[in-house]
């Protein structure tokens, strides 16, 4: 087969540039771990339960949670300290859910050792006036969400948190919401005048559960990602 000159340049042209692309999806996937693995929950189990508990499933490669008589906090097996997770999440009507990091299990409940970021459903909750430190995206009632990073309802979203020893920051849509050091003054600030006050050590563990918080609403979670720094 005789190619032209022009042809044998454009191939080359489209090799290098494949090439190129590869290079670069590589670089960006460098570390990168799915949460959500196989065709189940695999990797994931009921806050202080060893199963997966009632209103959880798996559905074409999305998590979903309803509401159902039983149910609880979902969580990670594993326990991560250090990290940059990213999270894609939809919430039903007037809905209201959250993330959690670094969890420990030994508090009634999750948000008993850690922070949340704030799922809700802005305009359609029924507070009906959500200030921003309740609203979708805030370190709830500690720092609040900005508005420039809420999108309409029914669309998806994405939280990316980085923990870093003490530093943690927080992004909703590609808007940064807070960057924050553990312990610091304005830490102990915030949390001295919240009601995580009577909680000693909320948000202060090195290492613990990723957690998607059931709270009586429909939510659904993909692409969750997460690598270790």
């Amino acid at each position: 087969m005789i190619f032209g000159m022009k042809t044998v340049i454009w191939i080359f042209v489209g090799v290098f540039a494949i090439a190129g692309a590869g290079m670069v999806m590589g670089g960006d996937n460098e570390g990168w771990v799915d949460l959500i693995q196989g065709d189940g929950l695999e990797g994931w189990r009921g806050y202080q339960m060893e199963t997966v508990p009632p209103g959880w499933s798996l559905e074409d490669g999305v998590i979903v949670s309803v509401p159902e008589k039983g149910t609880t906090d979902l969580i990670t097996e594993e326990q991560f300290g250090d990290f940059e997770l990213v999270v894609e999440w939809k919430i039903g009507e007037g809905g209201n859910s959250g993330i959690m990091y670094r969890v420990s299990e030994e508090g009634v409940k999750a948000w008993h050792s850690a922070v949340e970021i704030q799922i809700l459903d802005n305009d359609r909750h029924k507070d009906k006036t959500v200030d921003l430190g309740h609203a979708a995206g805030a370190v709830y009632a500690l720092w609040p969400a900005k508005k420039e990073a809420f999108r309409d309802h029914g669309e998806w979203n994405e939280t990316r948190i980085v923990a870093k020893g003490k530093n943690i920051e927080v992004y909703l849509n590609g808007v940064e919401i807070v960057k924050f050091e553990v312990g610091s003054d304005e830490w102990k600030e915030k949390i001295a005048a919240s009601k995580f006050a009577k909680h000693p050590g909320l948000g202060e563990l090195e290492k613990g559960h990723i957690v998607l918080q059931a709270h009586g609403s429909n939510a659904w979670f993909r692409n969750l990602k997460i690598r270790e720094l």
